[in-house]
């Protein structure tokens, strides 16, 4: 409710904002209103004996007619008129503008009566203002001098709802009167079906609002009254009332959702308290508690709770609870955490008007730390999780995983100590690594389909990853790329098979052990570019600039299923035919690769590019063209080694 009295102030900044940005390029120039008038005359809204003060900038103005009457005191506007002035841009079917008081008349024209006797109007006022949502009247009257105002049936769009006033003075004090205002957000703006209704206010802009009866109405029946009330009307953060939304829902028939409080604790913190009203069901809870200290943490607790069984109406406690929490200890140092939970399995398919979250099935909490040092390349994470699935019953766990990262470093600095110089380096000191080790600690809790028993699995391994590649320019022009990577495994649960002849069966058993795997790949790349710049001369475009681009890379990988590498056991069946079981296959880090990859793959990049040089001699470069095309060779396939040619185009149509 607070917001409706804080928000419907919006609505009266029509009469103190017709103030807009001068618009020098309108079609028509007529003369300006005057700005020196300086006597004592009488205001729009009968106040006399005020000096008349100089306008601060020109108002322009322009209409399909304009009409100059009663020699030059008056100027009719009509079709489509606009007046500009300041900030503030005002557009109507008809404007009156006085010169010789400096006033200002807007308002629409009667275009047809309906069925029920009421009246339709075009083309009335439509007040905007930079940053603000317009506001629509059927009249408004302003004195540019005294900066009084009057709209007549203003209503305006702006979150949370829609806001109306019948009549709307603006006094010079920045003081607003209003005489029966409504606020409600209904998506039905022409008719709603739940509004506040309040016959008397008073606002005092940055201050409060003052306001005497209130009435909350329902399909237009008043249900409940206050007979007096003072709301703060100051920008910022302030404690207040919440606006409540009416509708209907499957589970708890006709609503007033989110009637509360919003409670701003201080600059740091901040808390709402809401409850929602169900025919069906009574009251429900919820709250949600936000806190913030800039660049030292963030977070947020929040929580739902029904008291009773939305799909049944028993008597049933259901709730949802959930956190999250980021914290800064250092530049270096970062905490963040998460985590929701609920009663039940089915509590969001029953309550969330949220399509996504009712899809939602898992809940899952989660806890990680960063931290990287100083002066160095070297970072590690730590983090743990707990995901549990509100459909199957299954746990998934991490407890926990660390890595530790090492970006692309010279081997010649971590070996010498010394920083590369800018200038021309050897092909040693254009050797790179990076490395990359984590520890995985990962589980299951799975129920079984009785739901009576479980199976838990336990993974863990280590795996370190080390890269190496050497950029170098051959033959000035040509860019050269080799790169090796190189990655080994350590598991502790391997999986041995063994072919039973009894039942004609491999069987697969997961034994303890240590293993180790490693696997490898190879690249080299070579890419260059071209240039080329072509005179055009066809007006302001005097050059086109195109830039090639063509690559082509390399990949080796071996099939690391030979009996070479000894990852896989060979069982041999009844039949005589080999079976390759992957001793990896259970391992924290997956199964092993078992393609084997030699490739080719090439591509073309051109972008083109345009150049104007106007008559002052000033250069402009735009984008017109990039078209890039691709394709593969398979050196393994034994026919079709080219893969589909690829193309992509991006264009402007304009310069």
């Amino acid at each position: 409710m607070i917001r409706f009295f804080l928000n419907i102030t919006i609505v009266l900044f029509l009469a103190f904002p017709l103030r807009a940005q001068t618009d020098s390029t309108a079609p028509q120039t007529v003369p300006m209103l005057s700005s020196t008038i300086d006597s004592l005359q009488s205001d729009s809204l009968g106040r006399k004996n005020e000096k008349r003060q100089e306008l601060e900038g020109p108002v322009r103005y322009k209409a399909e007619k304009i009409r100059i009457i009663k020699g030059g005191d008056e100027i009719i506007l009509e079709g489509n008129a606009e007046v500009k002035y300041q900030t503030m841009t005002l557009q109507a079917e008809k404007i009156r503008l006085d010169r010789k008081d400096n006033k200002l008349f807007a308002e629409g024209v009667l275009d047809s009566i309906g069925a029920d006797s009421s009246l339709h109007y075009r083309g009335t006022p439509v007040f905007s203002e930079t940053g603000e949502k317009p506001i629509e009247g059927r009249f408004i009257e302003y004195d540019f001098n005294t900066k009084r105002g009057k709209i007549t049936y203003g209503t305006t769009e702006m979150e949370p709802g829609y806001y109306k006033g019948n009549q709307i003075n603006k006094l010079a004090d920045s003081t607003f009167i209003i005489q029966t205002g409504y606020f409600t957000s209904c998506d039905n703006k022409a008719c709603p079906h739940y509004y506040f209704k309040s016959s008397k206010m008073r606002i005092i802009l940055k201050d409060k609002v003052v306001a005497k009866p209130i009435y909350f109405y329902i399909a237009d029946v008043p249900l409940l009254a206050i007979p007096f009330g003072v709301f703060p009307n100051k920008r910022g953060r302030h404690s207040g009332l919440v606006v409540p939304t009416f509708g209907e829902n499957r589970y708890g028939g006709k609503y007033l959702r989110n009637i509360g409080y919003y409670w701003a604790i201080n600059d740091y913190m901040d808390a709402t308290f809401l409850t929602d009203f169900y025919d069906k069901l009574g009251f429900t809870y919820s709250g949600k508690f936000d806190y913030a200290l800039r660049y030292k943490l963030k977070g947020s607790f929040y929580g739902e709770y029904y008291p009773k069984d939305p799909s049944t109406g028993k008597n049933t406690q259901r709730w949802e609870f959930g956190f999250n929490h980021s914290q800064t200890i250092d530049p270096t140092f970062t905490i963040t955490g998460s985590g929701r939970f609920v009663s039940d399995g089915t509590f969001l398919m029953d309550t969330s008007p949220d399509a996504s979250r009712r899809l939602d099935q898992n809940m899952t909490s989660n806890i990680t730390a960063r931290k990287s040092w100083r002066g160095t390349k070297n970072s590690m994470t730590l983090s743990l999780s707990h995901v549990y699935n509100l459909q199957t019953g299954r746990v998934d766990f991490t407890l926990p995983n660390i890595t530790f990262n090492r970006s692309q470093t010279s081997i010649y600095e971590t070996i010498t100590g010394k920083k590369n110089g800018a200038g021309r380096q050897t092909w040693y000191q254009k050797i790179y690594f990076s490395y990359n080790s984590s520890i995985k600690n990962s589980g299951a809790h799975i129920p079984d389909d009785s739901l009576d028993t479980f199976t838990d699995e336990l993974k863990s391994g280590w795996r370190n990853n080390l890269s190496f590649s050497a950029p170098n320019k051959v033959f000035k022009y040509l860019n050269i790329t080799p790169s090796f990577r190189y990655t080994e495994d350590w598991i502790t649960d391997i999986t041995e098979a063994s072919y039973d002849s009894t039942t004609n069966e491999i069987i697969e058993n997961k034994v303890k052990g240590f293993a180790a795997r490693h696997t490898f790949n190879f690249s080299i790349g070579a890419k260059t570019n071209l240039y080329g710049l072509f005179p055009v001369g066809i007006g302001k475009f005097k050059f086109l600039r195109h830039k090639l681009e063509p690559s082509v890379n390399f990949n080796f990988a071996p099939d690391f299923s030979e009996p070479f590498y000894g990852y896989f056991n060979e069982v041999t069946d009844s039949t005589g035919v080999a079976h390759k079981i992957d001793r990896f296959k259970n391992s924290a880090f997956g199964a092993t690769p078992t393609r084997s990859r030699r490739s080719m793959s090439i591509r073309i990049g051109n972008f083109f590019q345009g150049k104007t040089i106007d008559e002052e001699g000033v250069e402009k470069k735009f984008d017109i063209l990039t078209a890039n095309l691709s394709s593969n060779y398979n050196f393994l396939a034994d026919s079709l080694n080219w893969s589909q040619l690829s193309s992509q185009f991006r264009t402007k149509a304009y310069p």
